[in-house]
This record gives structure tokens, sequence and C-alpha cells, in this order.
């Protein structure tokens, strides 16, 4: 890692950062209407992208801090099995709490996350409470163990800037997608849309209903019916006017 950043100027690893962040929002939110809009996709919608995911994460992360700052922390005190003494070791109740360890450890509880994200997906990928929890609760996983290497402990000695470095880090990419995939859910669903009417020479070509809008793209317009059936992409230099109706 030192010798990549001796190479590369901080400003580079950022903007790149940003850049995929964008495209994870961007992924996100297209896949759910199977459209490939890379052909209409520009650089700079990118980076755009990355605006609403990093309010968001640093809102979740600041969030999480003061429930762990109320509750417990995060992150076990390094200090914490050196402070235990051989009499507590040898208590029945430790002897308890490590053979629940074995089924209550993070990868393990990784791996039933991830067991049970497969097993949901198919029934629920649809449902933004999916998307929200599970994007919750990855994220955590994700930051704890990061945290929890040797390595990032020396890097970042202090902890409170140790738990806010790799949550903000590990938050946005995975709040980014899942932002993106939220919003289009709460289009396709018909829970949040607007409904367009396209008018040229002062004619309507496009009718308000039932064409709802899905988005911008570059110089096109995405625009699809109530049933998620038809999808319509309309060059901006074939109308005039663009009149938008949000759904009451």
């Amino acid at each position: 890692m030192e010798k990549i950043t001796k190479h590369l100027p901080i400003t580079t690893l950022f903007l790149t950062y940003l850049f995929v962040c964008g495209s994870l929002y961007i992924a996100g939110f297209w896949t759910t209407f199977d459209i490939e809009i890379t052909n209409f996709l520009s650089i700079s919608e990118i980076p755009k992208s990355f605006i609403l995911p990093f309010i968001l994460s640093n809102g979740l992360t600041f969030f999480q801090m003061l429930i762990n700052f109320i509750a417990s922390p995060i992150f076990p005190d390094e200090n914490e099995e050196s402070n235990k003494t051989e009499i507590e070791k040898s208590t029945l109740k430790t002897k308890i709490l490590n053979i629940l360890n074995i089924f209550i450890h993070l990868d393990m509880i990784f791996s039933y996350f991830m067991i049970g994200i497969i097993i949901l997906y198919y029934n629920h990928k649809t449902e933004v409470l999916f998307w929200s929890l599970s994007t919750i609760i990855f994220g955590i996983l994700i930051a704890m163990k990061i945290g929890r290497y040797d390595k990032i402990k020396e890097l970042i000695p202090k902890r409170n800037i140790r738990i806010y470095t790799i949550q903000i880090l590990v938050f946005i990419p995975i709040v980014s997608f899942s932002t993106g995939k939220i919003n289009s859910l709460n289009i396709y669903n018909n829970d949040k849309i607007t409904f367009i009417e396209i008018i040229k020479d002062n004619k309507i070509v496009v009718s308000k209903k039932p064409n709802k809008l899905i988005g911008f793209i570059g110089e096109k317009i995405i625009i699809s019916d109530l049933k998620n059936e038809k999808v319509k992409i309309i060059n901006q230099t074939s109308y005039n006017e663009v009149q938008l109706t949000k759904k009451k």
C-alpha cells in the first residue's frame, strides 16, 4: 500500500474512489430496470452520483458511533484480552462464553448473513426494506472485520479515528450501490414516481399517463410505463418542453 501511495498522488486516489462510488450508485440504479446505459453515460455524470451516498454514509456512521458510545464499543479494546486473569479464564462463565464464541464469531456471523442474503434475495430483491437492512448489516460486519487487523491498528492507533475512517471508507461504496438500488425500486414499485409529459412545437408527443420518469442520462431521457414493461429512450433534441407531475 505504501508503495502505491508513493507513486500515486492522494488526489488521484481520492478521485478514483469517487469514480468507483459514483459508478456503484449508477449500477445499483439502472440494473433494476435492466437497461444498458453505458453507451449514453458520460464520465462527468459519475462523480455527481457520489454526493447523496456520501451524506448518507456520514449520517449512518455518526448515528452508529452514537449508539456504540451509549451502549458498547464496536471494536473490543486492544488490551481487553491481556487484562483477563487466569482465574477469570478458568471460570465456568468464561468456558461457556468460549463455547458460544465458536458459533457467534464474527466470521461465522458474516457467513450466516451471506447465506441469509442468498436465500432471501430472489423473493425480496424488489423490496426496499431488504436492501436497507442488508446494506447496514453488511457495512457494519465488514468494518468490524477490517478494524480487527493488527496492521490497521498500527496504521491508525487512535481507536475513535480508526473507527470513523474505516466505517466511512467501507460505508460509502456500499451505501452508493444501495442508495441507487433503493431509489430505483421506489420508481419500479411505483411508490415514488413522477409522471412525464413531453411537448414539441406546442403538441404533446408523449402523454403524461401512463408514462413515468426513470431518469436522465447525458442527452437522453428514460421513461417507462407503470408496469415496467416498455422503456423508451428519447433524445433531448426531439422535444421542446417537459412537464413533470409528482404522484399524489
